[in-house]
């Protein structure tokens, strides 16, 4: 089959206006497309620099717990409604204050299955110990 490669930005990263399509009509037969990005700077040159060897490892999304002393009495506020990304979380990461918001359910220290509901709840994936142990195979699906 044909390819095309269509450039955005001209060598010297100036916009290249004639780049600007929405894709072109197919005349006949099927059209498949197989994006790639190739970047001219760097994409998300933040994500690249090293942690910091002092910092607080990030907190455990399985336990129930608040990460702000305040959490208490924000949540008394109504905070845990007007701020929820913040307070309780969502799918896309847990919140700072789970456990006075009821984001999350305190759980037994041997209760794997609480654990990973609190996990999934904020958007993490679920935890099978049998992942860790030598010699495990995932089973094919």
């Amino acid at each position: 089959g044909d390819a095309f490669l269509f450039h955005s930005f001209s060598p010297n990263l100036e916009k290249d206006e004639a780049a600007l399509h929405t894709g072109c009509p197919v005349l006949k037969g099927v059209k498949w497309t197989g994006t790639i990005w190739i970047h001219t700077v760097p994409f998300r040159p933040g994500s690249f620099a090293r942690p910091d060897p002092n910092a607080p490892p990030p907190p455990d999304p399985g336990h129930c717990v608040d990460l702000r002393d305040e959490c208490a009495k924000w949540a008394e506020r109504g905070e845990c409604e007007k701020n929820v990304q913040y307070m309780a979380g969502n799918q896309d990461g847990a919140g700072h204050c789970r456990a006075s918001c009821s984001a999350c359910e305190v759980c037994k220290d041997v209760d794997r299955a609480c654990y990973n509901r609190n996990r999934e709840a904020a958007g993490y994936l679920v935890l099978d110990e049998r992942e860790a142990s030598p010699g495990y195979r995932s089973p094919v699906v």
